[in-house]
């Protein structure tokens, strides 16, 4: 799922046969009553300079956004650690939060970043001590199964929202069994009916803030036989029943760069 472009079947049933011009914004303030709390820790940064994006606050909205957690404000955190070692579990649980996820990110050469994070069990870790034996080719060895997720990645200054949501869909399978989407792009057209070519692709995140206009091969916008050819080679029938996922080579083949996003 992560390198497709979901296609939303509405801009084929659309049909180019008129379009309201009113713009339609819903806003999810809330989640369900059963949410659950969550910690997403502000990661520390050592670098020059300010922080290109910060990972912790696009990740708290995107799991506040699926409505199946609640993440704790950075004002009602009773500590701001960076890894497992600073933990106190007692301290989290005590605040009804089950799991909390820590980071560091340090800046690199050449505009990149390394990236580490965890997510950690403050329950299990309040139990453990943080501490566990288990048994490997029958040897009694030390476990860390609190921390329920460890990763590092070297990303790019305009990488961070993109890695934020990968983040974040890690998160939301480790918590739900469920496989996230906060990776998924929303194709839409914009339509301007005075103008002799009045289509207009644009791909965004599925939150919105990146969106990135795709252009026809010979000018920037599309007429409406230039766009119904170019959605029936992405559609291979032609039809939205036929396929579900376009390749992200398709769109890149029609100016849309994945990189800038």
């Amino acid at each position: 799922m992560f390198n497709k472009i979901k296609i939303a079947c509405l801009v084929l049933i659309l049909g180019f046969q008129g379009v309201a011009h009113a713009a339609l914004e819903i806003v999810i303030t809330e989640g369900i009553d059963g949410a659950r709390p969550i910690a997403i820790v502000p990661f520390k940064y050592q670098g020059i300079g300010p922080i290109p994006e910060q990972l912790s606050d696009v990740i708290a909205a995107d799991l506040m956004r699926s409505g199946k957690f609640k993440p704790v404000s950075v004002s009602q955190m009773p500590q701001q650690p960076h890894k497992d070692g600073d933990i106190d579990y007692g301290a989290w649980v005590n605040k009804g939060v089950e799991a909390v996820l820590v980071g560091e990110v340090e800046q690199q050469t050449n505009g990149r970043y390394l990236v580490r994070y965890e997510l950690v069990d403050v329950i299990r870790g309040q139990i453990t001590g943080g501490e566990t034996q288990m048994m490997s080719n029958g040897k009694l060895v030390q476990s860390q199964d609190h921390i329920l997720e460890a990763r590092q990645s070297v990303i790019g200054e305009t990488g961070f929202r993109r890695y934020s949501h990968r983040i974040s869909d890690v998160i939301y399978e480790k918590l739900t069994g469920e496989k996230g989407a906060f990776l998924t792009k929303i194709a839409y057209v914009i339509v301007r009916d005075t103008e002799e070519k009045p289509y207009q692709l644009v791909v965004a995140d599925y939150d919105g803030p990146l969106k990135q206009v795709v252009h026809h091969p010979d000018s920037k916008e599309w007429s409406q036989e230039d766009f119904q050819n170019f959605m029936a080679t992405l559609m291979g029938q032609g039809s939205a029943e036929d396929v579900e996922e376009c390749d992200e080579q398709d769109w890149t083949d029609h100016g849309y760069d994945p990189d800038l996003n």
